[in-house]
């Protein structure tokens, strides 16, 4: 599969992922399923968080690489390949909104914050990433 398809395949599952997710916020609120301390709750902020703001911005990166040239994309997805799992692991390991930094030592991110940090972390650095590789590709013409 060339890298344009594989954009196309990207923007289609974040936009389903968007769609999706936001239809289940409404469906929950109508029929309060997430309330404090419920299972929905910690399903909530422990996955469907994350994948609402990542779809979000790869969403965005992804409609950007779309005009761009190959080099660019494989860049970001080599990327991208090292910085989801590794913020995945630093939003599992959080604390939850209970309170704490990383084990629970006061004061600091809970996973929520951790969730849109680690989410705009990854849209500035991919922007920042494919800005120096396009104008790199563009010197070297």
């Amino acid at each position: 599969m060339g890298y344009i398809q594989k954009i196309k395949v990207t923007l289609l599952a974040t936009f389903l992922i968007f769609v999706g997710l936001l239809i289940f916020i409404f469906f929950s609120a109508k029929h309060n399923l997430i309330h404090a301390g419920s299972l929905w709750a910690d399903v909530s902020e422990l996955v469907l968080e994350p994948l609402f703001f990542f779809s979000i911005a790869i969403f965005t990166i992804s409609i950007i690489l779309y005009f761009l040239r190959e080099e660019i994309f494989h860049s970001w997805a080599r990327f991208t390949k090292w910085y989801l799992p590794l913020a995945a692991i630093l939003i599992v390991f959080v604390a939850d909104s209970r309170g704490g930094l990383f084990i629970g030592f006061g004061g600091g991110f809970d996973r929520e914050g951790m969730v849109w940090f680690t989410a705009g972390l990854f849209f500035i650095i991919s922007l920042i990433l494919i800005i120096y590789k396009s104008l790199k590709l563009r010197r070297e013409r």
